[in-house]
């Protein structure tokens, strides 16, 4: 049998068969998934996996965010990640808590929104002027383009004071209460618009099998 691997305190790592980037956020004493999970990492898990597209526009290219993931989903993938990396058992790999969330989007300040105080946002994917020209018939953000109509590949959906790219944007990521059996999605996603949707203390409520084109996820690695 191969050798357990332990995460080292104060570093960055990947996971194999996926190889997916964790960055060490010191104040929450974890590993934080630098982005979402991509189409192309969680086919790994699940070969057949797509993320569809919306009137015509793909969010299913290797680097998008997987979309139409449920919590169940994540979770499922987690334990494959856990299971197919050999990580040491005093690890787990999860989804993380709606408290955990918060703090790493507002990088343990207190902010409106993951990018701070002001309207319009000053980073991320959110629907935009470039959704509004793709889909006329939508509602945008007014004086903000972030170039992508739809999702964007992951490393471009901007990046917070953590080194985590897009936390609030791209897609809503599954969170669950910790103690709990709630589980909701928070932050935006490209398709969001209204401001009160985009504030720090927004929160989704969903089932856990639930799945929309901008359901994501977000992992965290953290010793128990």
């Amino acid at each position: 049998m191969s050798e357990k691997f332990t995460p080292e305190e104060t570093k960055d790592f990947s996971l194999a068969p996926s190889n997916h980037q964790f960055v060490w956020i010191a104040a929450l004493s974890c590993w934080v998934g630098k982005y979402a999970v991509t189409n192309k990492e969680f086919r790994c898990f699940r070969e057949a996996h797509d993320s569809g597209d919306f009137s015509g526009v793909s969010l299913n290219e290797d680097e998008q965010p997987a979309a139409m993931i449920s919590f169940t989903d994540a979770m499922d993938y987690s334990a494959w990640l856990m299971e197919g990396s050999n990580i040491n058992d005093d690890f787990v790999i999860r989804v993380p808590s709606h408290e955990e969330w918060t703090a790493m989007a507002s990088c343990g300040k207190v902010k409106r929104f993951p990018w701070g105080d002001e309207w319009p946002p000053t980073y991320g994917n959110y629907g935009d002027k470039s959704a509004k020209e793709s889909f006329p018939e939508w509602d945008h953000i007014e004086d903000y383009d972030d170039g992508f109509p739809v999702s964007c590949p992951v490393d471009k959906a901007g990046e917070n004071e953590w080194g985590l790219v897009g936390v609030g944007g791209n897609v809503y990521e599954w969170t669950y209460e910790a103690g709990g059996t709630k589980t909701e999605l928070r932050g935006g996603s490209w398709s969001t618009f209204q401001p009160e949707y985009l504030e720090l203390d927004n929160r989704y409520r969903r089932e856990a099998s639930s799945s929309l084109i901008n359901f994501g996820f977000r992992l965290i690695t953290i010793k128990i």
